[in-house]
Parts: C-alpha cells; sequence; structure tokens
C-alpha cells in the first residue's frame, strides 16, 4: 500500500502521466484502504459528477462569450454577454461556469489549443435571446 501512495505522489510531482491514469491509481488505493470517500471522489473525478453538486475547485467564474449576426450580415465575434442583458434566472450562464464531466474530456479539449475551453448555451437559450441580446 505504501509503495502504490509513492507512486501516486511521485506520479502526481512527475506531471508526465494524465491525469485520469493517477487517478485510476488513486482509486485503487481507496479499495486497498477500504475508503469510500476517495473511491467515490476518483470515480467522480473519471466519469463526471451526476448533479451540480460538484467540488468547488470545478466551479469556474468568467463571462459569456456570443457570436452574433446583425442586419446586413454584420457579424460580431466573441462579444461578452454582460449578465444584466439576462433575465434573472439565466444570468448564472453567463457568470459561472460548473466543469462537472470527465476530468479526461478537459484534458482532449485543451490538448493543442489556446487553452480555452468553450461550453454552448442550451439550444431553447439561443433561441430565446437570440434577438433579444444586440
Amino acid at each position: 500500500m505504501s509503495a502504490l501512495l509513492d507512486d501516486i505522489i511521485n506520479l502526481a510531482i512527475d506531471g508526465k502521466q494524465p491525469l485520469p491514469d493517477i487517478l485510476r491509481k488513486c482509486l485503487l488505493l481507496g479499495h486497498e484502504l477500504k475508503n469510500q470517500r476517495l473511491k467515490e471522489w476518483a470515480n467522480q473525478e473519471l466519469n463526471g459528477y451526476t448533479s451540480r453538486d460538484i467540488p468547488e475547485y470545478r466551479i469556474e467564474q468568467g463571462p459569456a462569450y456570443g457570436d452574433f449576426v446583425g442586419p446586413f450580415y454584420e457579424q460580431w465575434q466573441k462579444h461578452i454577454i454582460p449578465p444584466a442583458v439576462l433575465e434573472k434566472e439565466h444570468r448564472e450562464w453567463a457568470e459561472t461556469l460548473y466543469l462537472s464531466a470527465a476530468v479526461s474530456s478537459y484534458a482532449e479539449l485543451t490538448a493543442g489549443s489556446s487553452g480555452v475551453l468553450r461550453f454552448p448555451w442550451p439550444a431553447n437559450m439561443v433561441g430565446y435571446y437570440q434577438d433579444k441580446i444586440m
């Protein structure tokens, strides 16, 4: 067991091992220690969280941006969407991002990119605001 913990620590410090591999070792350690909390945490990190009951480190604050087309096909790309222009029940979409997916999906999204993650709004919300924001 001590060797497994040492292995996890060394892999985390090294930074060369993919995070999902380290989390699988954490899951194995949880089984060896019979630690249900560690097993649940590692499983949720590997497979994603099913509700908004996610750890604080997976909640990000930041602005929403949109691409808009106006009259005569005038375009505004990466235009910030101020929360104040949205109805109160929708403002959270322009302020807070809940990173509930599996950790591997974020690694794939950022690999070889500018490090910017994009999370589209639900289609019904886009349709609702398409003529109201600009």
